[in-house]
């Protein structure tokens, strides 16, 4: 490996860089891999579609 390409630990003075927490997702209640393509999530729990009433879309229109 080229030394040029390592990781340094970066610090402003004494301040050291964020780091990210990420919390770990249980992998229950999942789609189907067809399905969580058309929903835009594998995880049901986190499917919640915005449904507008108001809108015409999907409606025909009077012409």
């Amino acid at each position: 490996m080229n030394s040029e390409h390592k990781t340094k630990n970066m610090t402003m003075g004494k301040w050291q860089l964020a780091r990210p927490y990420i919390v770990s997702q249980p992998y229950t209640n999942l789609f189907s891999l067809e399905e969580a393509l058309k929903r835009g999530t594998i995880f049901a729990d986190l499917y919640k579609p915005y449904i507008n009433k108001e809108s015409k879309f999907g409606k025909e229109e009077n012409k």
